[in-house]
C-alpha cells in the first residue's frame, strides 16, 4: 500500500493508495491500471505543493511513498533544527530594555514553550530527567537574570548567592517586586524635588 500525507493551504489532507497484490482476485489490467493513474496523480499534486528545488530530484520517484518517505527525510530534522536556532538565538539576545521586566519575562516563556514543543525525549532513567530538568531550569533562570536591566543588580545577586538555585517561577516575583520597588522610590524623589523649591521659598 502507498500512503502519503500532505497539507494544502486551506486543509490537512490524508490520502492512501493501495497498490494491487499478486493474488489472481487483485491482480487485473483493470485494477493495475487505477492504480498507476491515481499514483501519477498524486505525485503530480505532491510535486507541485513544493519548491521547484525541493520537487526536482523527486520527479522520478515510482511511487507517492517514495516521494513523501524522501521529502520527509530530507526536511523535516532540517526544518526542525532550523526552528530551535532561531528559538535559542531569539532567547540569547532578548534583553529587557525599556520594557517593564514582566513584558520580558512572558517574551521568554513563550520562546521556552515554543522551544519545549521541538523535543520529544525519552528517560530510561527517572533520575537523569530530573537532573536535565534541574539543569535546564538553572539555564533558564541564568538567561533570564542576564537580560534584566542593571537597575536590578542587587536582586539579581541574591538569587545567584543562594543554593539551591531558586526556579524561575520563584524568580520572576522577585524581580518584579523589586522594580515596582524602585519606581516608587523614584517617583517619590521626583515628587520631593519638585516640591523642594516652594518649600525654600516659602521659608527664604
Amino acid at each position: 500500500m502507498t500512503m502519503a500525507k500532505g497539507t494544502s493551504p486551506d486543509s490537512e489532507v490524508a490520502f492512501a493508495i493501495i497498490q494491487p497484490t499478486n493474488s489472481v482476485d487483485h491482480l487485473t489490467a483493470h485494477s493495475s491500471e487505477t492504480w498507476r493513474s491515481g499514483n501519477s496523480l498524486v505525485i503530480a499534486w505532491l510535486l507541485n505543493s513544493m519548491e521547484p528545488f525541493i520537487a526536482k530530484p523527486n520527479m522520478f520517484l515510482p511511487t507517492t511513498q517514495n516521494v513523501w518517505d524522501s521529502v520527509q527525510e530530507t526536511y523535516s530534522d532540517l526544518e526542525n533544527s532550523s526552528h530551535i536556532f532561531e528559538l535559542k538565538s531569539k532567547l540569547w539576545q532578548s534583553k529587557q530594555g525599556d520594557r517593564k521586566v514582566t513584558v520580558y519575562y512572558n517574551e521568554m516563556v513563550t520562546l521556552w514553550q515554543k522551544l519545549d514543543q521541538c523535543y520529544d525525549d525519552v528517560w530510561e532513567n527517572p533520575n537523569d530527567c530530573a537532573q536535565h530538568m534541574k539543569r535546564e531550569e538553572n539555564d533558564r533562570v541564568y538567561m533570564f537574570l542576564a537580560g534584566v536591566n542593571r537597575n536590578l543588580d542587587e536582586v539579581k545577586g541574591q538569587i545567584l548567592g543562594r543554593k539551591p538555585l531558586p526556579s524561575i517561577r520563584e524568580v520572576f516575583p522577585e524581580a518584579r517586586q523589586e522594580e515596582c520597588r524602585k519606581r516608587i522610590m523614584f517617583n517619590n524623589l521626583e515628587l520631593t524635588l519638585k516640591t523642594e523649591p516652594e518649600g525654600s521659598a516659602l521659608v527664604s
